[in-house]
């Protein structure tokens, strides 16, 4: 889930590739979503005792005194019939893409095409195609907003690598990509105009900003995903400074394969990569633009971290992987202070409490739309704690 600055990774669209069409997603009932376990998740008020098992679940798991859980079957966004009311006004560089038909309706396969022929790097060309929308009910008009989802419909992607998504993507995956999105501002959403699954990411998804290149895909605009992300289940990874929960789910020992089309579950780390996305498009205001917002800028920024102190490595840290492993820079403190936004009410109270550097930024992109829970969308009531290694790999800290 990474998108490191300025020389090696990070991705995105170039306009007018691939056609976009368009029309009504159909919706089914959403999954029960399990009630989560009191003894799993401790009151974020109570610190972990010394004779606590040692093992994360049991250290970091945590639930604000306010955070309750989403009821059972919490509505899905609506992907036809009654797009989700939100709050939001119409603006100047809204867009709507109009109609669009979704896989789900047509079941239609098409090839992507590069305006002459493949890129050199990062290539699609000759790729499937799947589309799905978002809809959304703005100043009481129906909203729509057309996605390609590119995936190699054979056994080796554009390296030559061996890939297996053509045997495994459904309509379930492209319903995750729609309900993380639909927890976005409009102005947000509508930057992601593609997503590619060809396991090119070393772990689960890369998000670069345009390299202005006719020789190379990446173009601000479009992720690059891997099938890892919908096939795993949340599990514990290692950052820079310490290990952090992955949450390719909200819900613990799940997985986002072979769920119906009309589920709600949503993926936190995509939401990390999307945010890159926005830190070009939106907070920059140029896909091309891969600079550190200013409010989520680490050690590295600031002259480097070679010699400091654990401790003073990590401050201004949300999570342990707020730096990409390549270079000392906040890029991925950005990325995971976006997805703590949008995640969970605990999180999103979580990084107030951790000083809410980027709380006024993301206040300020967010356009006065109702955080998710408060509109039917599912909630995280518990949140695992960062091990840091400041702390010899304890959740120190209340985030």
């Amino acid at each position: 889930m990474v998108s490191p600055v300025g020389r090696l990774a990070a991705l995105l669209f170039v306009p007018g590739l691939l056609a976009h069409a368009c029309a009504p997603t159909p919706s089914s009932a959403p999954l029960p979503r399990p009630a989560p376990s009191a003894s799993a998740v401790p009151s974020a008020s109570a610190a972990p005792s010394a004779s606590a098992s040692s093992s994360p679940d049991a250290l970091a798991s945590s639930s604000p005194p306010d955070a309750a859980a989403s009821p059972p079957g919490s509505a899905a966004p609506a992907a036809s019939g009654q797009p989700l009311a939100s709050g939001e006004r119409w603006g100047p560089g809204l867009v709507d893409s109009g109609p669009c038909a979704p896989h789900g309706e047509t079941r239609a396969e098409e090839l992507a095409s590069e305006p002459g022929g493949p890129r050199a790097k990062f290539s699609y060309h000759g790729y499937r195609v799947w589309k799905f929308r978002v809809q959304r009910a703005i100043e009481e008009k129906t909203r729509t907003h057309c996605v390609e989802v590119l995936f190699p419909g054979g056994k080796k992607n554009s390296d030559d690598r061996p890939v297996r998504v053509a045997e495994k993507i459904d309509d379930g995956w492209l319903r995750a990509m729609e309900n993380t999105l639909q927890r976005l501002p409009w102005r947000q959403l509508q930057v992601v105009r593609r997503v590619v699954i060809d396991d090119r990411p070393k772990e689960h998804g890369i998000g670069p900003f345009d390299r202005r290149s006719a020789d190379d895909a990446r173009d601000g605009r479009t992720l690059w995903l891997h099938e890892r992300l919908f096939t795993e289940p949340n599990h514990w990874a290692t950052g820079n400074h310490g290990r952090y929960w992955s949450y390719h789910t909200d819900i613990d020992g799940q997985t986002l394969d072979n769920l119906p089309a009309g589920h709600d579950r949503f993926s936190p780390i995509l939401l990390h990569e999307i945010g890159h996305l926005v830190a070009y498009s939106v907070v920059n205001r140029n896909p091309a633009n891969e600079a550190v917002p200013a409010c989520a800028k680490v050690c590295g920024d600031r002259g480097g971290c070679k010699g400091m102190l654990a401790r003073v490595r990590e401050e201004g840290c949300i999570s342990a992987y707020c730096m990409p492993f390549q270079f000392e820079t906040g890029t991925e403190n950005w990325a995971e202070m976006f997805r703590f936004y949008y995640q969970s009410k605990a999180t999103r109270a979580l990084l107030a409490e951790a000083g809410g550097a980027c709380v006024p930024t993301l206040d300020g992109i967010n356009e006065g739309l109702a955080p998710p829970w408060e509109r039917g969308l599912p909630d995280i009531p518990s949140f695992h704690r960062t091990l840091w290694k400041s702390c010899d790999e304890r959740p120190c800290k209340g985030w």
